[in-house]
């Protein structure tokens, strides 16, 4: 990691606070004409249908990124690869999910950004940037990993300085979370109308009320989760929430209580959220708000690593409050 630098770090934020900005308003005149997410007839590198309004989004924010001369890097889950713009200075590397849930648009449902930081040093170290022409991609070359920092760049979900979602819904809010070294950190929200952010110390208000999960993948879920759900969840009278968005799921987990799963199953042993760009951001946000995220095995999201060979790795996804997240893990280990 960097020698941080917090003025730095919020530039880089206010350029993705912007961008979200920006994409909300082009969210809104777009469906005021008429146009509800119609797809461009190709898949991103993790096989998803690409929407219009995907490509558009990342635009937005790959324009917003360059204009912040601390922005060294930055991965999309709509592109193949890595693109770093500067790769011999200390500065930010930027990840992020344009358009999350954007099978909701032609129905009008919620839809967001989700974004992450990592402050790190001499970003190009163990790549070769190749120089595009303005408005042309940067490519990277494969180059030794290493190991630690020295020979390459070794990241976590923890070494991320903030993280956070934009949830485009009858308004547009922004949560950010923010974690500067050595601080415990803090959630912040901006509402549409509002002139700032303000402080959030509230989460979970109804503890363990909901559970968030798509159950028509109940029949390719392992036993064990299988199980939870019919005899914890189910059994003990829940309700069931599942809006097929990340950020809405995740904001309504993180705001009432409860669980969100999306776990690997038999069609998608590793689980169908992007670690990089959806589980890092989140788990980073549910920890500074008292919360966990495990994966399918009961590791910490936040301790694993990201993987510059394969950027769009996915994962298994449990998110809650850290009390309901710890008896998962101890179900997991004593009925797998």
């Amino acid at each position: 990691m960097s020698s941080f630098n917090t003025d730095r770090c919020e530039s880089v934020f206010q350029a993705i606070h912007q961008a979200c900005l920006d994409i909300s308003q082009y969210i809104r005149n777009y469906n005021s004409s008429g146009g509800l997410g119609e797809k461009v007839g190709s898949q991103n590198a993790s096989q998803d249908d690409v929407k219009d309004l995907d490509i558009r989004s990342q635009e937005i924010i790959i324009e917003r990124l360059m204009e912040c001369p601390y922005v060294v890097g930055y991965a999309s889950e709509e592109l193949p690869d890595v693109v770093w713009t500067n790769k011999d200075s200390d500065g930010f590397f930027v990840v992020f999910d344009p358009l999350d849930g954007s099978s909701n648009i032609d129905v009008n449902l919620p839809i967001g950004t989700i974004f992450g930081v990592f402050p790190i040093s001499q970003a190009g170290e163990g790549w070769e940037v190749k120089e595009g022409r303005e408005g042309e991609e940067g490519k990277r070359e494969e180059g030794k990993r290493g190991e630690g920092r020295k020979g390459g760049i070794v990241l976590n979900g923890r070494d991320m300085c903030l993280a956070g979602y934009a949830l485009y819904g009858a308004m547009t809010q922004i949560l950010v979370g923010k974690k500067w070294e050595g601080e415990s950190g803090q959630c912040s929200l901006w509402t549409e109308g509002s002139q700032r952010y303000r402080m959030l110390d509230d989460f979970f208000k109804e503890k363990d009320k909901y559970y968030s999960i798509n159950e028509s993948n109940r029949n390719r879920w392992p036993e064990w989760i299988h199980d939870w759900v019919l005899n914890y969840e189910i059994g003990n009278g829940k309700t069931l929430r599942w809006i097929g968005c990340l950020v809405a799921d995740g904001h309504r987990t993180l705001c009432k209580g409860g669980m969100f799963a999306y776990p690997g199953d038999s069609k998608n042993k590793h689980g169908k959220l992007r670690l990089v760009y959806e589980a890092f951001p989140f788990a980073l946000i549910f920890s500074i708000a008292g919360g966990k995220a495990i994966d399918n095995d009961g590791v910490d999201i936040l301790e694993k690593e990201l993987c510059w060979d394969n950027i769009h790795q996915k994962t298994g996804l449990f998110l809650g409050d850290s009390e309901i997240i710890q008896k998962i893990a101890v179900y997991r280990s004593t009925n797998k």
